[in-house]
């Protein structure tokens, strides 16, 4: 539709369960969860493309909007049993969390509890720091400045007609550093240039820009 512009949302879904792989050389089979939005469709369809490449694991996907919360539990608890596992988690969290009267942060602790040993990778930002993994991730602020950068210039009289959609193919890798430690996943497999969230910084990420110039005077004195 030559009417419609706007930031399309990249999911990389091959390049998490490439990292979930290396971070988890035993795994066997690889779960998705998703939910039957359009949105949740096309998730599903990358997903069957990605682990393709795969031929030696099982897949299968799991949608969350054909079960009620007591349902889930029991699907959630199967997948616990399996220990080679790993899940990857492309619903809309919060649009299951909002028809079953839950919050989007208790929801991520019920599928991280029922899921066990199970590590849960994420393609989005919703649900880490509550229990997720994490995975690579669109750089959302890089997609927003587009977005706003849209508003300016169609306010400033230029047609829609002629802003083409953009998509972002940058990501940045996010990690809950609580999470790997309890799911037993070093932190030297983080990529570089990662983004590791509750961490407690070392002493000279703390205080490095005190203690370089600090070591420079003292060698001069």
């Amino acid at each position: 539709n030559p009417w419609i512009t706007g930031s399309i949302q990249h999911l990389f879904l091959e390049d998490t369960l490439e990292l979930a792989i290396e971070q988890n050389p035993r795994i066997n089979s690889v779960i998705g969860l998703f939910d039957d939005s359009a949105s949740g469709q096309g998730a599903q369809n990358q997903f069957y493309s990605a682990v393709f490449k795969y031929p030696n694991l099982d897949y299968y996907s799991l949608n969350l909007n054909l079960y009620d919360v007591q349902d889930l539990a029991k699907e959630l608890d199967n997948i616990s049993e399996r220990s080679d596992s790993v899940v990857i988690c492309m619903a809309s969290l919060q649009d299951y969390a909002r028809r079953n009267s839950l919050t989007s942060y208790s929801l991520v602790n019920f599928i991280e509890e029922h899921c066990g040993m199970i590590p849960v990778y994420r393609t989005n930002r919703e649900g880490l720091g509550a229990g997720f993994v994490g995975g690579k991730i669109m750089d959302y602020k890089l997609a927003a400045v587009h977005a706003a950068n849209t508003v300016i210039d169609i306010l400033n009289g230029k047609q829609i007609i002629n802003i083409p959609v953009y998509e972002s193919i940058r990501g940045v890798y996010w990690f809950d550093y609580e999470s790997m430690k309890n799911h037993n996943i070093a932190l030297v497999s983080v990529p570089k240039g990662s983004i590791v969230i509750n961490k407690e910084p070392t002493v000279i990420e703390k205080y490095g820009n005190i203690i370089l110039p600090f070591i420079i005077i003292s060698f001069s004195l």
